[in-house]
């Protein structure tokens, strides 16, 4: 067991729309412990999206056998999906002042997601996943296209295709003639009847929306008509975010998220050739800035 009394210790959380990953490391870089747990979203509150990261956070430090002790020797950064609330982000970030880290930082998501996609270096992205932006980070400047929350943005995002293939679910319904495979996998899930979609409707969240992706993406594989277009037009959404980027005269762009690989071999060429690989992910960034003093 390392000695909590004299290591540092490197926190980065990864607090999304669909997950959160918590990654521990030590000051010579050893992986000590890692955690995925379910979405932790500040578009949820400030209270559950601060159980969800601190659950995750001690559960990290238990499977690497240590104590919560560590935590006055560790710096920690928490990129988190919902920080356009200044409300909810300062909140969160009273609430998670709790555990007593030596260092504490809460910042977007999109942030964390392009310090890893460049390794601290100057680059943009394009995130797809539960949600959907594009940001850029060259120098002390960001840039940032999108990104509003779902549904008023977030467009060619999870929650939006999940949205579509829920319309066209129960376009299905009053239709004279039996629902095809993808209507059905949709509709098992929201209801038939105006009651049941009524009460599925009334507390869905992004994240019950973006579930439905994996189907469209299924179902586009078998070859549905709706689903192939459904996850065109997302990628039309995802490309005019790249675009916008790239008028910024950002070298380098990548796409990543949950959905990137299903979306990038859908992009017109000429906008593929914008993408680069990204050196890294969310969490590698979160933990990143954690150890350059943030």
């Amino acid at each position: 067991m390392a000695d909590s009394k004299t290591t540092e210790y490197y926190l980065g959380v990864d607090a999304g729309g669909t997950k959160c990953r918590v990654r521990l490391e030590a000051g010579d870089g050893r992986l000590l412990g890692s955690v995925t747990s379910g979405p932790a979203t500040i578009r949820r509150g400030a209270d559950f999206a601060a159980n969800v990261i601190k659950a995750c956070i001690f559960e990290t430090i238990a499977t690497a056998n240590l104590k919560p002790a560590i935590l006055a020797h560790t710096s920690l950064v928490v990129g988190a999906a919902g920080t356009e609330s200044s409300f909810e982000t300062d909140k969160l970030t009273e609430l998670l002042t709790q555990i007593g880290a030596r260092k504490l930082r809460v910042i977007s998501d999109a942030y964390i997601a392009c310090v890893g996609a460049h390794a601290g270096g100057d680059g943009g992205i394009v995130i797809v996943g539960t949600g959907s932006i594009g940001y850029a980070l060259i120098g002390a400047e960001t840039y940032r296209v999108g990104g509003f929350g779902f549904p008023v943005s977030d467009l060619g995002s999870g929650a939006h295709i999940g949205l579509a293939a829920v319309r066209h679910g129960l376009a299905t319904i009053n239709a004279n003639h039996p629902p095809s495979k993808f209507a059905t996998a949709i509709l098992d899930k929201v209801g038939t009847t105006y009651n049941q979609v009524a009460i599925w409707s009334a507390g869905a969240t992004a994240t019950d929306y973006a579930q439905f992706a994996p189907i469209v993406v299924e179902q586009a594989k078998n070859g549905d008509a709706a689903a192939k277009r459904i996850l065109a037009n997302a990628a039309s959404h995802i490309a005019q975010l790249v675009t916008a980027l790239e008028n910024h005269s950002i070298a380098r762009l990548s796409l990543v998220g949950g959905l990137s690989s299903i979306i990038a071999p859908l992009l017109d060429p000429t906008v593929q050739r914008l993408l680069s690989k990204p050196t890294g992910d969310a969490i590698d960034g979160a933990v990143l800035l954690a150890r350059t003093d943030q």
